[in-house]
């Protein structure tokens, strides 16, 4: 955790002297930024900040992505294994830059998450990806540029499936994200889970991966909740440790002008303990939000799970709770 607040103080004394709240804070009842839409030719980057991979996440890539009009650039170090890494943080670092620089690229995909991304983010300038904006596409540790895009930049970035899920996705996941890249609006209507919350509400969507989101608090990474729809989703932690990040969300005031909440994937979330007996982590979220009005959208499809529909985040949305779930970017 103080490895994190560090990387990102260092980060911002960096960029501190052409960022500007005041400018930020007139953003905050608007959507963020939009990249510019892609168009048949454009190039796509494909990078490895976090996690290292094999050869044939990115044959299915270039293939999927090449079939869909694109052309792609690949980082030259994205195989690169350094321990657990794709390459050293250097390495990592210097793929993403080139990206970030290079003005024929107009969208950079995360091939996979993991961890890591962090570690490279005092490594990067974005001084030229600020003038030039575009998109940058992925899910889990990719939280962290989520979070720098919609906290820094004021841009809007996608959450979306990424390269190591391609073989396992649903066709409406990878429709998702080459349509938002197009320029589409996304609109999905989606059937109501049981336990839903009903309500009506409007607000920019943030969030991402739950235990990076809490690892952000207390840094210039963090969110502001006020007028933000939140979604979050999560693997593989227990049952305790969620509830736990989610009452620490509470304490810091994280629910206090929250507009909503939509709760992706909960994927492989067990009460290996048995802490709360006949308790899901619904009935939890539902408990530790009782005092508030927000909807609540359970089961939404984005997470780790095969389908994981792409959100816009840092643009605005009209969220309806009720017999049907109706999420509409605007």
């Amino acid at each position: 955790m103080n490895d994190l607040k560090r990387a990102c103080s260092a980060f911002f004394k960096n960029c501190a002297s052409s960022f500007s709240w005041e400018a930020f804070l007139c953003l905050e009842m608007q959507s963020f930024k939009l990249p510019p839409r892609l168009t048949n030719g454009d190039t796509i980057a494909l990078v490895a900040p976090a996690k290292k991979l094999t050869s044939d996440v990115i044959d299915l890539a270039k293939h999927f992505l090449e079939e869909k009009g694109y052309s792609v650039w690949v980082g030259p170090n994205a195989l690169k294994e350094n321990g657990g890494f794709a390459g050293s943080d250097e390495e990592r670092a210097s793929d993403f830059q080139h990206a970030l620089n290079d003005p024929s690229i107009k969208a950079i995909l995360c091939l996979r998450g993991g961890y890591g991304s962090i570690r490279i983010l005092n490594l990067l300038d974005f001084s030229f990806f600020r003038k030039k904006p575009k998109w940058i596409a992925g899910f889990s540790d990719i939280t962290l540029f989520h979070s720098l895009l919609s906290n820094s930049f004021g841009l809007c970035s996608l959450h979306s499936t990424m390269p190591l899920d391609f073989s396992r996705n649903s066709p409406e996941s990878l429709d998702s994200l080459i349509h938002t890249l197009k320029g589409k609006t996304l609109h999905y209507e989606l059937p109501s889970s049981p336990k839903n919350r009903t309500g009506i509400t409007s607000g920019i969507l943030t969030g991402g991966n739950l235990s990076l989101l809490h690892n952000l608090q207390g840094t210039e990474l963090d969110f502001n909740p006020k007028h933000k729809i939140l979604f979050i989703e999560e693997v593989s932690e227990s049952l305790y440790a969620v509830d736990r990040m989610i009452q620490s969300f509470k304490l810091a005031g994280k629910f206090d002008e929250l507009a909503g909440l939509i709760v992706g994937g909960m994927t492989k979330v067990s009460d290996a303990g048995d802490w709360f007996s006949h308790r899901d982590l619904q009935d939890l979220i539902l408990e530790a939000t009782r005092e508030y009005r927000f909807p609540i959208a359970f089961d939404f499809p984005a997470g780790h799970i095969s389908d994981n529909r792409c959100l816009v985040m840092g643009r605005m949305a009209n969220l309806v709770v009720g017999d049907q779930v109706s999420l509409n970017f605007v």
